[in-house]
């Protein structure tokens, strides 16, 4: 199980060491084969969702970082959130993506909203082309004092 982990442990390293959706993408052809050693090394099912979790969190957050590094820094404070299999750390190899995104109370449609449209959208076709099933809805954006 120990060369397992660290096999995971160098992907999440190294997602965080690209540098474009194209590196990312190249290394998300090694999570199968991280599912498949877990599972290969008897690994129970909390341990496999939880390592596959973190590598899709990692993606999520190396992206939604190129995504800044884009556009420049937000406007305002945001919090991007995982939801579903990935926040309770069960997520698998085939699995849809549920996030949400919460926007700091000074958010002012005029000012904000094309930022953060583009910085979501870019985010959905880059997890597009790295990884998974995404479930976009782009009709819901909360203030934290909306939530």
């Amino acid at each position: 199980m120990r060369y397992e982990s660290q096999n995971s442990l160098l992907l999440v390293s190294s997602i965080f060491q690209s540098n474009s959706i194209e590196e990312l993408a190249q290394l998300s052809e090694q999570v199968k084969d991280s599912f498949v050693r877990l599972v290969n090394e008897d690994a129970n099912s909390h341990m496999v969702g939880s390592a596959m979790s973190v590598i899709g969190q990692s993606f999520k957050q190396r992206i939604i970082e190129l995504g800044e590094e884009e556009l420049g820094p937000a406007p305002i404070p945001y919090c991007f959130l995982a939801l579903g299999s990935m926040a309770r750390d069960e997520q698998l190899i085939v699995t849809d993506q549920d996030n949400a995104i919460i926007l700091s109370n000074s958010f002012e449609k005029d000012k904000h909203d094309k930022y953060f449209a583009k910085l979501v959208n870019g985010c959905l076709m880059a997890w597009i082309n790295v990884a998974t099933h995404i479930a976009p809805v782009t009709s819901w954006p909360l203030t934290l004092s909306g939530v």
